[in-house]
């Protein structure tokens, strides 16, 4: 994946991730999945694409700040749901 040049792109790309994982945790959550379906085994293997991701956006981000020297605030800081293998 190419890692976007700005700050404000990398922040969209997170901010994207983070509203996808949670309507993912949403429909994990929602008790209508199979636990033993193939579905759900997908959904949860996207759930951990998207915390490698935003792990590796994350990195990028700080990378431009220093590059940059540009005032960084981090956001709130909020739990992301990571499914484990049941």
């Amino acid at each position: 994946m190419q890692l976007p040049d700005s700050l404000e792109k990398t922040n969209d790309l997170i901010a994207a991730n983070l509203e996808e994982a949670k309507r993912i945790q949403a429909k994990l959550d929602s008790g209508t999945i199979n636990p033993w379906s193939r579905k759900r085994a997908r959904l949860e293997e996207r759930m951990a694409r998207l915390f490698e991701l935003n792990q590796a956006l994350t990195n990028h981000q700080m990378d431009l700040v220093r590059w940059n020297r540009i005032p960084f605030s981090p956001p709130e800081p909020h739990p992301v749901p990571v499914s484990t293998a049941h």
